[in-house]
């Protein structure tokens, strides 16, 4: 299993509890199955540790049923806010100067500082679309894609795009050799 680090889950599970209530933080772990439980919460993880990255998706999925209607819709806006609170510091100056094309092509050299397994490429081709191509992610979680598709989605409007159409054409969960995922966007 490939794993992710622990950042982005840190700033999800801190915004729930703090706009939400610890009850409700508790009632999502809680909810979880054992060894997703260890993986996430055994550890105690620090930002730059690895979580196990299925475990973190079925954990937005749980708190997307909980916080949500099941549709994916809340988990999709836990991890825009985990975003743009996360990208805009640490990678500030350089989104703050690049195009939508060019923050997509480095894309693949930031997949390897978050991710600990899996090889991510970018395409460019055509105006505004890129495919992304996801290989070698053993055991990649199903629904995966959502988490991905907001991570791009914010990417680009960062540096002044706005994601028109994404969708994930090949899944590596699925069965396929790698996953695809297909951005338009446009200028804003």
């Amino acid at each position: 299993m490939g794993n992710i680090k622990a950042i982005g889950f840190i700033t999800i599970a801190q915004y729930i509890s703090e706009y939400h209530g610890a009850e409700i933080s508790e009632k999502i772990k809680n909810t979880l199955e054992g060894k997703d439980q260890e993986a996430l919460f055994a550890k105690n993880p620090l930002p730059i540790s690895w979580i196990d990255y299925g475990a973190y998706i079925r954990y937005l999925i749980t708190a997307d049923k909980i916080l949500g209607n099941g549709d994916l819709k809340m988990a999709e806006k836990l991890v825009s806010y985990e975003v743009n609170k996360n990208f805009k510091t640490i990678y500030k100056m350089f989104v703050a100067l690049a195009t939508p094309t060019l923050l997509f092509a480095k894309t693949p050299m930031m997949f390897k500082q978050y991710f600990d397994a899996g090889k991510m490429s970018a395409e460019v081709i055509g105006k505004n679309q890129v495919d992304f191509k996801l290989a070698d992610f053993p055991n990649v979680p199903l629904h995966h894609e959502f988490h991905f598709h907001v991570v791009f989605t914010e990417l680009g409007k960062m540096a002044g795009g706005k994601v028109t159409e994404a969708r994930h054409a090949k899944c590596l969960a699925r069965g396929d050799e790698y996953c695809i995922s297909h951005l338009t966007w446009s200028s804003i």
